[in-house]
């Protein structure tokens, strides 16, 4: 998406659907507030929501998973350390 893909690009590259694509695009842009694709890639990258994906690649610790999410903290969730094992 920040490279400016559509969702079909970006779909066939994930091996997933155009409409899943563009649910979780709809959903980030509600969870994040943004009102275009450009402000959702800036805020998101801003967030820290992906996290370091340099160092971590495993599902949850900072690397996408498979559906192209990554941990991290989301806007407006409390981080308590009691999420499980």
């Amino acid at each position: 998406m920040v490279d400016g893909h559509t969702d079909a690009v970006i779909a066939s590259r994930l091996g997933m659907s155009v409409r899943s694509v563009t649910n979780h695009v709809r959903w980030a842009s509600d969870l994040f507030g943004s009102r275009s694709r450009a402000q959702l890639a800036y805020q998101i990258g801003r967030s820290g929501f992906l996290g370091d994906e340099t160092t971590d690649t495993a599902p949850g610790r900072g690397g996408n998973d498979s559906c192209g999410v990554a941990g991290g903290s989301v806007p407006g969730e409390a981080v308590t350390g009691d999420e499980g094992p």
